[in-house]
């Protein structure tokens, strides 16, 4: 049916459930609906550190990373599940999150966090409807943790990289290639770094 999921070969049954919501997420734009709106003042208190949740529209998205002043713009391609996984990141790598929000604001080395996150949450989804996360997903009983866990490892490995060869914006390009083959050839790698 047009909309539903890509089918990936061999995937489990509750793996491919669980690949058809992740997708259903991916896919939900960032709209007016209450729940949304909660959602994205969440990724505001954890990423801004600031209890006073803003206005949906305005500059002050800029300051975590968004890259203009409607967090929507930024959601394309991965809907509501890249703010979901910068809450995973608040979570289960708080000191990550908090290092890579330092790195992000430097002076001459700085780089949009929120929608460098984004990328790596496509990237997740992307290897899962490739196939190239079925027998991890298999093995795991699903594909949701397997996702999750590839979103942490390779956004971690990438704010580490960012501040270890202490990267600018100009290498972003470069850096998001060099994860995304690394994710592809061995993306178990990356799930267990992600296991924080």
């Amino acid at each position: 049916a047009e909309g539903s999921a890509p089918v990936v070969p061999g995937l489990g049954v509750v793996a491919c459930r669980e690949k058809d919501e992740l997708v259903g997420v991916a896919r939900t734009k960032l709209g007016n609906d209450p729940m949304h709106h909660r959602l994205l003042q969440s990724v505001w208190r954890h990423l801004a550190a600031d209890e006073q949740a803003p206005l949906r529209v305005g500059d002050h998205w800029t300051s975590i990373g968004f890259q203009g002043t409607d967090p929507a713009t930024d959601l394309r391609g991965v809907g509501l599940l890249g703010l979901l996984h910068l809450l995973l990141l608040a979570e289960r790598a708080p000191g990550a999150l908090r290092a890579g929000l330092a790195a992000s604001r430097h002076g001459s080395r700085h780089f949009p966090f929120a929608a460098a996150s984004f990328n790596f949450s496509k990237l997740a989804v992307d290897l899962l409807l490739e196939g190239k996360l079925t027998s991890l997903c298999n093995a795991a009983g699903g594909a949701e943790h397997v996702v999750a866990r590839l979103y942490v490892g390779a956004f971690c490995r990438f704010l580490a990289r960012w501040e270890h060869e202490r990267l600018s914006i100009e290498d972003f390009g470069t850096a998001l290639r060099d994860l995304s083959t690394l994710a592809a050839r061995s993306p178990q790698l990356l799930v267990r770094e992600g296991e924080v």
